[in-house]
């Protein structure tokens, strides 16, 4: 397999991965406003928010780094958009 579509299959995964990732921080904030609703300790559910975040943030980076180095194989200028990376729906502000 030639390097441009070993990237492309890294990027295929990385895609996924952030795709998991906003997922797994939707149900973490659902379970966090459960537990304050209930009124139940909340710190380790916040803690495990803050990880996935962390990680979400690192699966944007790493896509990111792979679409760059994609862009490097490009031969001839292309037009280049831009990437959206919105927050996933009901971040909280940390």
């Amino acid at each position: 397999m030639d390097e441009r579509a070993v990237i492309e299959q890294h990027l295929a995964q990385a895609e996924r991965h952030v795709t998991d990732a906003i997922r797994h921080l939707k149900k973490q904030r659902t379970i966090l406003d459960e537990l304050e609703r209930d009124g139940h300790d909340t710190s380790l559910a916040g803690e495990l928010l803050a990880t996935f975040e962390a990680l979400y943030e690192s699966h944007l980076a790493d896509r990111d780094r792979l679409i760059g180095e994609r862009a490097g194989f490009v031969q001839q200028p292309a037009e280049r958009g831009t990437i959206d990376h919105p927050d996933p729906p009901g971040r909280r502000d940390k």
